[in-house]
């Protein structure tokens, strides 16, 4: 057996975003645009069944711009976290410190699917980002113990990876709780033919008044690619 390594180091702040509304094309895009801007590399899962003709398209309309998902089905046992402990690392790894240890540790207690994410996105020590698809539909058990548990977040960070999610579904107390920023994706008057605003309900950046902003607006503020626009409605 190869000496264990610990993951690349990688000072920059990372983050957590949870985008939310009931149009999950635009959420999805507005994620997957969040997740471009945080890092050269975006490893994502999408945790909805096929739920009809539209929610089909966002698939379609991710995949082409993100690749396929790391995973096409994601059962319960790829959420259950890790039982590795540091003593058992011990015996593994050779010629790490402290430090590099406890992060060794961390990562294997990470829940199997965020350790496969983790490897997809964090390429040659690179800012990366993980997109989680409508976290909304997991069982309320399923969520407790990965996107929920702010220690997941904490470990993503400090690997170098930002952590971006969508819900179908408002957030709740213990689903938005480890968010560093939170959006609402919503219904607007917009002239520029989407018909849709952005409002920032955390973080402090714009758009950040607490009233939605046009999408388009709200994507140049944002500085999003505008090669991740999604398109108007028919």
């Amino acid at each position: 057996m190869q000496p264990a390594t610990a993951p690349p180091s990688t000072p920059a702040a990372r983050e957590s975003i949870l985008v939310h509304g009931r149009d999950r094309f635009v959420t999805l895009a507005v994620a997957l645009a969040l997740a471009h801007r945080a890092g050269s590399r975006v490893a994502w899962v999408d945790f909805a069944p096929p739920l009809n003709e539209a929610h089909a398209a966002a698939r379609a309309w991710a995949e082409a711009r993100a690749g396929p998902p790391v995973l096409e089905r994601v059962d319960s046992e790829q959420l259950r976290p890790g039982e590795v402990g540091r003593a058992a690392v011990e015996r593994l790894v050779l010629d790490l410190s402290a430090a590099e240890l406890a992060r060794v540790v961390e990562h294997l207690q990470l829940p199997p699917l965020f350790q496969r994410l983790t490897a997809e996105a964090a390429v040659g020590g690179r800012p990366g980002a993980v997109l989680l698809a409508n976290v909304d539909v997991l069982r309320p058990e399923l969520r407790a113990r990965s996107i929920e548990e702010v220690r997941v977040h904490e470990t993503l960070h400090r690997e170098g990876l930002s952590l971006v999610a969508t819900s179908g579904a408002g957030p709740t107390n213990t689903l938005d709780r480890p968010f560093d920023r939170v959006y609402r994706v919503e219904p607007l008057a917009d002239p520029s033919g989407l018909g849709l605003g952005l409002t920032e309900e955390r973080g402090g950046q714009e758009p950040a008044d607490g009233r939605p902003v046009p999408l388009r607006r709200a994507w140049s503020q944002l500085g999003l690619d505008p090669e991740l626009l999604p398109p108007a409605p028919p």
